[in-house]
């Protein structure tokens, strides 16, 4: 699993910014790999502190990968 965290500066509002997760889920053999899974979350600042919506959009990376999770442990 590989995870990335980004910030965007939005030009037409002032003190506003969007953060960005994107997560991406590998199938790894010995011989290749390929990409189970993307998902991308984000949340604009507008409404909330920069932490704030850093930990919001956490949460919502965080409980998207629990449900793929256990998804894949009940198809076993």
């Amino acid at each position: 699993m590989i995870s990335d965290v980004g910030a965007v500066k939005m030009k037409e509002e002032e003190n506003t910014y969007y953060i960005i997760f994107t997560q991406t889920v590998y199938d790894v053999t010995q011989d290749s790999a390929s990409v189970a899974s993307t998902a991308v979350f984000s949340t604009a600042t507008s409404n909330l502190t920069p932490l704030g919506a850093f930990i919001h959009t956490f949460k919502g990376m965080h409980a998207q990968l629990a449900d793929q999770l256990n998804k894949a442990g009940q198809e076993k």
